[in-house]
């Protein structure tokens, strides 16, 4: 009974049960004018029968139009409250710009390492030298000149240069 839930279908059916109980009233008090007056002013009488309910009927309008707007405010916010959550959007964008700021930093690891890469290889030339026989070659790990593919000092292969290139 005293539950807040469908609080516009409450208001709707407050609007109706009084349109029907002033109804009855005004229609019942005609009826007692024409028989208390003996039909000598029963105009009176016959306009409030008529006329009463017509008043009452138009004045229920109000209170049904409020229980219909309140109606349609909680549908109203019943499906937009499934659309747009803050919270979820705000995670979202969160996310997004997580995920950039890591490709931004891995790009940015990518160039430092060929930087870095780059910068080693000039070391490493600059330490062989031109002047040494061509077929020079040096392990980028250790530093250290090799005559074959494989460095006897760190066992790493398949990464020696030529530094006369």
């Amino acid at each position: 009974m005293f539950d807040y839930d469908d609080v516009g279908g409450k208001i709707k059916n407050l609007a109706k049960s009084s349109f029907w109980v002033e109804a009855i009233c005004t229609i019942v008090a005609g009826f007692i004018i024409l028989a208390d007056n003996g039909f000598k002013d029963g105009w009176w009488g016959i306009l409030i029968i008529i006329g009463g309910p017509l008043v009452a009927w138009v004045a229920s309008w109000i209170l049904y139009g409020f229980g219909e707007i309140v109606d349609k405010l909680c549908t109203i916010e019943k499906n937009t409250s499934m659309i747009y959550k803050p919270t979820e959007l705000n995670d979202a964008r969160e996310k997004y710009e997580s995920k950039i700021r890591q490709k931004k930093e891995i790009e940015e690891k990518k160039v430092d390492i060929q930087k870095r890469k780059e910068a080693e290889v000039k070391k490493l030339k600059s330490l062989v030298g031109t002047s040494n026989a061509q077929s020079v070659k040096m392990c980028p790990y250790c530093g250290e000149n090799v005559s074959s593919n494989k460095c006897e000092m760190c066992g790493k292969s398949n990464f020696l240069f030529d530094s006369n290139k």
